[in-house]
């Protein structure tokens, strides 16, 4: 039964050769679906499974109790369990995760490669009105995203709008591999999808987002939107799996700022820095000019390369904390200008094709925001051995249920990329350098 669950989760979020359906009657059917789902797993005795098909059912009922709750809510959620408020915002929506991974990891070795490459170009299309759909039903129950939220969206959505058809992150790449490849007229007619098919999708979902500017404010918290208190509790629990209170929870937090803070005081110290609180010396750290390189492109090009090494680094110390290691390539890369404004400082991107590498993506919006201190802690959290180590494993886990392949919680990804970060401490990742540890306390 969760076999044939995880291929329809499978195909629910898009894959191969088809993207995911954003559309309002989409969610409406997973939702439908997801209490069938519910159904059929209460009609299974639990007494009588093994050990291991217990965990399973566990994990099932629990991902399905949560995308129940989820999808009854407005704004966006998945199988991930990790719901935004905002279907489209600085740090969500199809403009912002899909480019890469059409412009940047479609296959382009023949003319049927490039058949199906132009064919997501025009999904994304669909995309991106279907998105646009759900910002227009959740307006009208009140969900607007705060002021400062959709003027970075608005900045990040007219940047790709804006840009040359055959020259942004959704076609430059997949053009220059087709060149490559000996793929003739692929530029005009990937041109021509852009121009008269997505670029007004854009502008849709542009004029969409503005015309809610008049109705935002500056009021950041989940509180503020309709139902707020009871959608923070819900994210809440889909996210840790656990069920403390938001406050206890926030208390929890605060005391291990405490004891983090106190370590850190003490290696400040050990440099030399003792003058201000932690977070004042934290900020002096990061214009030391030891830890920082040119603020132009080619100090940009620097940080990627020292993350490189690190991150080879790191990869020859895994002998020390593991038995199995991953094999499968994977890189770092600086977040497209395009979205940088409004991206996070890194984040990871798998490759489901292993002859091309996952990339670690990091944000060189501002060199001071990247001072070399800061860099391997984001490697070992994003990269190895953390969420690449993990997705890597993960793939090749014959042993795991196909459920249990598919469904990635929170509390477990970003679980895991946290001890991830302490897992590098433990193997010498900062044999020599101390300030570096900082960082990974920070």
């Amino acid at each position: 039964m969760l076999e044939r669950h995880a291929q329809a989760l499978r195909a629910e979020e898009g894959g191969g050769d088809r993207l995911a359906d954003y559309s309002l009657a989409a969610r409406a059917r997973h939702g439908q679906a997801t209490a069938q789902r519910l159904a059929e797993l209460g009609a299974v005795n639990r007494a009588a499974l093994s050990p291991a098909a217990a965990l399973d059912y566990d994990t099932a009922r629990f991902v399905y109790e949560a995308m129940a709750d989820q999808y009854g809510r407005y704004g966006f959620s998945d199988i991930n369990l990790r719901p935004s408020p905002y279907v489209v915002s600085q740090m969500n929506g199809a403009y912002y995760w899909l480019p890469d991974g059409i412009g940047g990891r479609s296959p382009m070795k023949d003319a049927a490669d490039a058949e199906r490459y132009l064919d997501k170009l025009n999904q994304f299309a669909v995309a991106l009105d279907q998105e646009t759909e759900q910002i227009g039903h959740d307006a009208g129950l009140g969900v607007i995203p705060p002021d400062f939220i959709l003027a970075k969206t608005l900045a990040q959505i007219a940047a790709l709008r804006d840009s040359s058809p055959t020259g942004n992150a959704l076609t430059a790449p997949a053009l220059e591999r087709a060149r490559e490849a000996g793929i003739a007229g692929l530029d005009a007619r990937a041109a021509a999808i852009f121009a008269e098919r997505i670029r007004p999708a854009l502008q849709r979902q542009s004029e969409a987002l503005t015309a809610l500017q008049p109705r935002a404010d500056g009021r950041a918290g989940v509180w503020a939107k309709p139902d707020g208190e009871a959608y923070y509790a819900s994210a809440l629990h889909s996210n840790t799996t656990a069920s403390y209170a938001p406050g206890e929870l926030h208390q929890l937090g605060l005391s291990w700022v405490a004891e983090l803070s106190a370590e850190i005081d003490r290696l400040l110290r050990a440099e030399g820095l003792t003058q201000g609180d932690v977070g004042a010396r934290m900020t002096a750290l990061d214009r030391d000019p030891r830890f920082l390189k040119p603020d132009t492109e080619a100090g940009r090009q620097e940080i990627i390369d020292y993350a490189n090494q690190r991150l080879n680094r790191v990869k020859g110390l895994l002998s020390r904390g593991f038995t199995v290691t991953p094999d499968r390539p994977v890189e770092v890369r600086r977040v497209s200008p395009a979205i940088q404004n409004g991206a996070p400082g890194g984040f990871y991107s798998a490759s489901s094709d292993p002859a091309q590498p996952s990339i670690i993506y990091i944000n060189l919006r501002s060199v001071e925001e990247n001072a070399l201190w800061r860099i391997p802690t984001l490697l070992h959290h994003e990269g190895v051995p953390g969420h690449h180590f993990q997705d890597s494993v993960l793939r090749e886990a014959g042993e795991l249920s196909l459920f249990r392949r598919t469904v990635r919680f929170s509390a477990w990804t970003e679980g895991w990329a946290l001890y991830a970060e302490q897992l590098a401490d433990e193997i010498g990742a900062y044999e020599g350098d101390p300030v570096g540890r900082i960082g990974y306390l920070q």
